[in-house]
């Protein structure tokens, strides 16, 4: 089961939120991302492979709600949550798939945010 962690600055109340098992993906003949996620995924596979190929495929079917869809058949991935150093905003990444820059400012200063527990609070002045 994911956790989700939740980096709170003591100083000045900043928030990041983010989950230990990231946004898991099916890329798509167009080249985007379809996010599925816990709970749901067989609605959501139902509707990406509808969406996402052309022509549509057959979804996998899953067994249980506890199971992770076999998407050998596909290209896949997992982006994960990173913070900007230099500009403060959020991007999710796959680090297999793109390079670790900011789609913003494209610096390559970024902290997982997964990772931001002990870590200073990326807010100015704090």
């Amino acid at each position: 089961m994911a956790s989700l962690v939740r980096f709170t600055c003591d100083a000045c109340g900043f928030v990041l939120e983010s989950w230990s098992d990231g946004n898991s993906y099916i890329l798509g003949d167009d080249g985007k991302r379809y996010y599925f996620y816990h709970p749901g995924e067989q609605e959501q596979l139902d509707r990406i492979f509808r969406e996402a190929f052309d022509p549509p495929r057959l979804p996998p079917v899953l067994s249980s709600r506890y199971d992770f869809p076999d998407l050998s058949s596909v290209e896949c991935g997992n982006d994960s949550r990173y913070i900007c150093r230099t500009c403060r905003r959020v991007s999710l990444l796959d680090e297999k798939r793109n390079e670790l820059k900011c789609r913003s400012c494209r610096s390559k200063r970024l902290e997982e945010v997964w990772e931001m527990g002990e870590k200073p609070c990326i807010q100015k002045g704090c």
